[in-house]
């Protein structure tokens, strides 16, 4: 689907996250997989 219907990435939608510690990272993978599932989405990870 991405390939398919993706164009381009937005830098501006993420560049303030790089660099990101580990530790941090780890963290937010976690918030953001539960964001997601509350909306719906399906979500791999998220550990």
């Amino acid at each position: 689907m991405v390939k398919r219907c993706g164009e381009r990435l937005v830098p501006r939608l993420y560049e303030h996250l790089n660099p990101m510690p580990y530790l941090k990272a780890k963290e937010m993978e976690v918030f953001l997989a539960e964001s997601l599932r509350k909306r719906g989405y399906l979500v791999y990870g998220g550990h």
